[in-house]
């Protein structure tokens, strides 16, 4: 976005929010407001500007001379809104919409994007501008829903050959102390690098937040604070902890029910292990596993094994858990191992024992040694 502006790009920025998936045209509000566009709407005709004043009403007292708008009844109605919105963001200069967390956009916005990107090729010809748009939208991965509105629009991206899709890897450990010293302000000690990005995994947000969480604000203390982090696992920010619940809250009762009992298993679980602890039949099982994949909760290992995406994604499913249930679930791993090792007991004694140990069953454990 910097380097935009630097090259008189105009640019704009908006984001979605989870709480506001039933605020209509929300981002592309935000983005009106913005100087570079505010100039270009103010410009528009009065029969647009009416269509604008749906979404900013404050245009109504800035010019009195704009009727009010109507209520949309019928789909011509709409269609009028789209280009009017169109008009007030394309211009003759080229533009750089910024739209983060796409995955929470409310279904009308996504409609009207669909319309501006379909609409900017014929721009240059009907006079309202070059049509030199880019729309850059970020989205966690995992979250778009396979029969949703955002799904549809980017399938119709595909087919235009609109889309340009970057899935961005983790960061290195050098890239993560370089971001870490960025947030804290000042250099940070090299010996901050592993444990940041064991900790992290190189996910960015993470490590922002666990560089607002535990490092230390000032300078006096700093290198003895460094010394006992370098050694010590970075506790979980209590802001990563609530998006990842976040996202397990969104799951089907049936994935909540299985992403808890991988937990209790580890960080890499084994499918039979699961079919063997799970009261869940076996399509059930297979759909449950399928959804915590298509949302990036845990990826294949291979055939028949699966890893969690990120071990915090673990930690919170399982501090998830009622005792009781944490209990239950150990036992039931326990009895799963017992069953699936029968013929070699001693090649899984000691998860069995401790899974034993910690569903509350301790007279089990020796026993299995």
């Amino acid at each position: 976005v910097g380097w935009a502006k630097q090259q008189g790009i105009v640019t704009a920025s908006a984001r979605c929010y989870a709480s506001e998936g039933s605020l209509v045209y929300a981002p592309v509000a935000d983005w009106l407001r913005t100087q570079p566009l505010r100039s270009v709407l103010l410009s528009l005709d009065a029969v647009w500007l009416t269509e604008v004043a749906r979404l900013l009403p404050g245009l109504l007292v800035e010019r009195p001379d704009i009727p009010p708008p109507g209520p949309l009844t019928e789909s011509w109605q709409r269609q009028r809104l789209y280009e009017a919105l169109t008009r007030a963001v394309l211009g003759h200069r080229p533009r750089l919409l910024v739209l983060d967390d796409v995955h929470w956009c409310d279904e009308d916005t996504l409609g009207w994007l669909s319309y501006l990107l379909r609409r900017r090729i014929s721009a240059r010809s009907d006079g309202i501008g070059p049509g030199q748009t880019l729309v850059v939208a970020t989205r966690r991965s995992g979250e778009v829903r396979a029969d949703g509105a955002l799904a549809a629009l980017l399938a119709d991206l595909r087919r235009t050959d609109q889309l340009v899709q970057i899935e961005l890897g983790p960061l290195s450990q050098e890239e993560t102390l370089e971001l870490a010293a960025h947030v804290a302000g000042r250099p940070l000690d090299p010996a901050l690098a592993e444990p940041l990005r064991q900790g992290s995994e190189g996910n960015p947000f993470f490590v922002v937040e666990m560089v607002r969480a535990g490092l230390p604000q000032g300078t006096q203390g700093a290198d003895e604070h460094t010394r006992a982090m370098a050694h010590t696992r970075l506790p979980l920010p209590p802001k990563v902890r609530m998006v990842i619940q976040a996202r397990l809250d969104q799951l089907s009762p049936e994935a909540r029910d299985l992403v808890g009992l991988a937990a209790v298993v580890g960080r890499v679980f084994a499918t039979d292990i699961l079919r063997e602890a799970s009261a869940a039949d076996e399509d059930g099982l297979v759909r449950a596993l399928d959804e915590l994949r298509q949302r990036r909760l845990v990826r294949e290992q291979g055939v028949g094994a699966y890893e969690f995406g990120h071990d915090s994604i673990r930690e919170v499913a399982y501090e998830g858990l009622s005792a009781t249930r944490r209990q239950l679930y150990h036992r039931r791993v326990a009895e799963a191992l017992e069953a699936l090792y029968a013929f070699d007991r001693d090649v899984a004694s000691g998860q069995i024992a401790a899974h034993y140990g910690r569903g509350g069953m301790p007279e089990r454990v020796m026993p299995t040694y």
